[in-house]
């Protein structure tokens, strides 16, 4: 349970990181599950990194990447040397994944590097989560949490995410679920329906919160009707464990 658990956190902060950065569309989701019976047979789910708001880097383009098509890697490369931020840090996501290009994390590092110094918060994030993994660079809790401190302060809602989770876990800081709580609550009141179902996995498990099954329901049930399936999941087993 242990190691599932640090497995869980990790794939928290990816998925985090790519709600902006999508290209994939499959949906690879890892669960957490404890023994049956226990007040935490509750699914904590966590999908992919590859698999949510799939089509958010059209969104996220600007004009001069969407010159080309959908698929010319150089349309991003010369968006971004004309210094178009949003196409450095969409460069970034598809050298992390190896989308479309040969996957490196070093030139991943580069672009999300350019771009978080000109201050775009989803490639701050995105690095965060690199020096969280050790993608392409040294392992630094410190540095992964001082990349996501930066974007949540700034407003980003995913790093919002990951940073809460560094504290739900206690990855590079001491564990302190009251603050990952707040940190998910922010998340969430932005309608960030993956911070609504960490918030609905707390009030589950009484973790930083005191302990409320009806309230747990309320979040699964608005995630999960905003179309995360997770909360899905979660929201099934809520139902079963209450029939």
């Amino acid at each position: 349970m242990v190691i599932l658990k640090k497995i869980l956190i990790n794939q928290i902060v990816l998925l985090s990181f790519l709600n902006i950065h999508a290209f994939g569309s499959s949906e690879n989701k890892l669960y957490s599950v404890v023994p049956k019976g226990d007040s935490s047979t509750m699914i904590s789910g966590v999908s992919s990194i590859a698999s949510q708001e799939s089509g958010n880097i059209t969104k996220t383009r600007s004009k001069k990447a969407q010159a080309g098509s959908k698929g010319d890697i150089e349309y991003y490369k010369n968006a971004a040397d004309a210094g178009d931020i949003n196409a450095m840090s969409n460069l970034g996501a598809m050298y992390l994944q190896g989308q479309r290009v040969k996957q490196d994390y070093k030139v991943a590092e580069k672009y999300f590097r350019q771009a978080a110094d000109a201050g775009n918060t989803s490639a701050m994030n995105s690095l965060g989560v690199m020096y969280l993994q050790g993608q392409g660079v040294k392992q630094d809790y410190e540095v992964a949490e001082k990349y996501f401190r930066q974007a949540a302060e700034a407003g980003d809602t995913n790093a919002m995410n990951s940073w809460g989770a560094m504290y739900w876990e206690g990855h590079g800081v001491k564990q302190d679920y009251e603050i990952a709580e707040k940190y998910f609550r922010q998340a969430a009141g932005t309608g960030n329906t993956n911070a609504m179902n960490f918030l609905g996995m707390m009030y589950w498990k009484g973790q930083g919160v005191k302990q409320d099954h009806k309230i747990a329901e309320k979040y699964f049930r608005q995630a999960a009707e905003a179309g995360n399936t997770s909360a899905m999941n979660n929201l099934k087993q809520y139902m079963r464990n209450n029939r």
